[in-house]
């Protein structure tokens, strides 16, 4: 159990530093960085409150925003895993392709 705490630090540390290089990139885009911080955010939570936040998303703003969000934030955590893994850089606000290159 331990272990699993230790990679959900990692991770939300991982996500919280790239949304901090990114933050410049989107000046003028406060949709569009809001989105990203949402998602990014379900993403640094644990599995219990992950499913417990997007349930209160669902509740309120409707079933297609909540399933948008978590899938966001499913590619997220992936991709930040994925690199943590691998030991590469990352960048928390871009998807991975199923083919494995990273979206834009």
């Amino acid at each position: 159990m331990r272990n699993h705490t230790v990679r959900d630090a990692d991770v939300a540390a991982a996500i919280d530093a790239t949304l901090l290089r990114r933050r410049q990139q989107f000046d003028g885009q406060p949709a569009a960085w809001h989105v990203l911080c949402e998602a990014a955010h379900v993403a640094t939570l644990g599995e219990p409150a992950r499913r417990a936040f997007i349930a209160r998303v669902a509740a309120s703003r409707g079933a297609d925003i909540a399933l948008r969000l978590l899938l966001k934030a499913e590619s997220i955590r992936a991709t930040v895993t994925e690199a943590l893994e691998a030991g590469d850089e990352l960048d928390a606000g871009q998807e991975r392709s199923p083919a494995g290159g990273q979206l834009h």
